[in-house]
């Protein structure tokens, strides 16, 4: 296997933990907001944020260890990291 594509893997990875992490908290934060409106509680929105995220992160590293051509890895890798330096920026 290609160094470019381990290395590229980390960077989506480790990226994509971190927003699904964001994703995991802001699922959170409307159900607690939500909580009068709805009878789904908290737990089952944040576990289905998670298994959601979990699984396209997973397809994804899949993909990027195996199919994906050399530019569009690092186009992901970046794009990654832009959308989280975006979300830690905004709030």
């Amino acid at each position: 296997m290609e160094l470019w594509r381990v290395i590229g893997a980390v960077a989506v990875g480790s990226g994509g933990l971190l927003l699904v992490l964001v994703a995991m908290a802001q699922a959170r934060d409307s159900a607690v907001r939500a909580r009068r409106t709805r009878h789904e509680g908290r737990t089952a929105r944040v576990a289905r944020a998670a298994g959601f995220g979990l699984v396209i992160l997973a397809a994804v590293v899949l993909l990027v260890l195996t199919v994906l051509p050399q530019l569009v890895v690092w186009a992901l890798a970046a794009l990654v990291w832009l959308v989280l330096l975006a979300l830690f920026l905004a709030g």
